[in-house]
């Protein structure tokens, strides 16, 4: 399989006059990583691009440069293709990557072509695609429903992005079901200098457990916010704290001694020193919650002091709820679905 640079990576802009501006559009990956596991188990895909005097420009300066209608919603389509290239070319044959998606392009279908096809012209198994609804207002709940249901039965995960902030509510989470939250960086932010957001921040992220959902919190920029996601029992955590968002993939292990740092701190603590979240769940006390019964490469296993365990496996179908220490690393695949190990 071709996958050299192509002119796939080129965006074509044509101004007044006649004029062409053009643009060499790349991709920025940044880690999400297992609190269990201390490593990366995904990375979110963010576009990035040049002009021809090496001028660099983030995602939001490219898209306002395409006019708006048709040629955006084409150029959004094409910033993922150019993802999931660059993340095929780099070799990772475990993770998930994350692919922004506005709730408005998701259901315009095959109108600019089979995401499905995308994907499997790139080489790139649909199980190992998590497509992240970011946070816009859209009216027509039921047209995003069914285009989430045409994404899952494809074979993606579903992701809903920015949570807590405008439209990505409770409301969004109850009518999608999505397989992975993540916290809105705001949220994050605020748990660490405001004692009521704090509180209620396990509560929150307990509820949305009960959902069936992992949880990420993203945003993530200081070793206080790390304590709030590891002390509310999030399941997985972003931000540059951990690892700023660049063209190459994290090695698995570059993070061990700053997560060492973290659990080190956490438990040092009293068991009952946390506090209660405003749903009423105590960090030390949740019983075990249910998880989705689909294919992702993360299974949960529950562990001591309502932390979650997560065994990396990729062609893994099932999620496990054996209770575990948190720093186990067993990594047991057990295929039960041919999708499942590609095949």
């Amino acid at each position: 399989m071709d996958l050299a640079p192509s002119r796939n990576d080129t965006l074509l802009i044509e101004a007044e006059g006649g004029s062409h501006s053009e643009f060499h559009l790349f991709t920025h990956f940044q880690p999400i990583f297992s609190l269990a596991h201390r490593r990366p188990v995904g990375y979110e895909g963010l576009i990035r691009g040049t002009d021809s005097n090496g001028k660099a420009y983030l995602a939001t300066e490219l898209l306002a440069k395409a006019p708006a209608g048709v040629p955006r919603m084409q150029l959004d389509r094409q910033c993922r293709a150019v993802h999931v290239r660059n993340f095929r070319r780099l070799g990772n044959e475990d993770s998930w990557l994350f692919l922004n998606v506005d709730p408005y392009i998701a259901v315009q279908g095959l109108r600019f072509g089979s995401f499905a096809q995308m994907l499997e012209e790139n080489g790139l198994p649909a199980h190992r695609v998590a497509v992240e609804l970011i946070e816009t207002p859209f009216d027509d709940e039921k047209r995003l429903v069914a285009a989430v249901e045409h994404y899952r039965t494809i074979g993606c995960l579903i992701a809903i992005d920015d949570f807590g902030a405008g439209y990505s509510n409770f409301d969004r989470i109850w009518r999608l079901k999505p397989d992975i939250v993540k916290i809105d960086r705001e949220m994050t932010r605020r748990v660490t200098v405001e004692p009521l957001a704090r509180r209620m921040f396990a509560g929150i992220i307990s509820v949305l457990h009960e959902s069936g959902a992992l949880v990420c919190v993203e945003g993530i920029e200081t070793e206080a916010e790390a304590l709030c996601a590891t002390d509310a029992d999030a399941d997985l955590v972003q931000g540059n704290y951990f690892a700023s968002p660049t063209t190459q993939l994290q090695p698995e292990h570059a993070c061990d001694d700053l997560f060492a740092r973290l659990f080190r701190i956490s438990d040092s603590r009293p068991p009952n020193s946390t506090t209660s979240g405003a749903f009423g769940s105590s960090l030390t006390s949740r019983p075990s919650r249910m998880r989705c019964s689909r294919y992702p490469p993360v299974r949960i296993a529950r562990a001591p002091y309502g932390r979650s365990s997560t065994s990396i496996a990729p062609s893994a179908v099932t999620w496990s709820q054996a209770t575990a220490p948190r720093s186990a690393r067993a990594w047991k695949p057990k295929a039960t679905s041919p999708r499942a190990t590609g095949a």
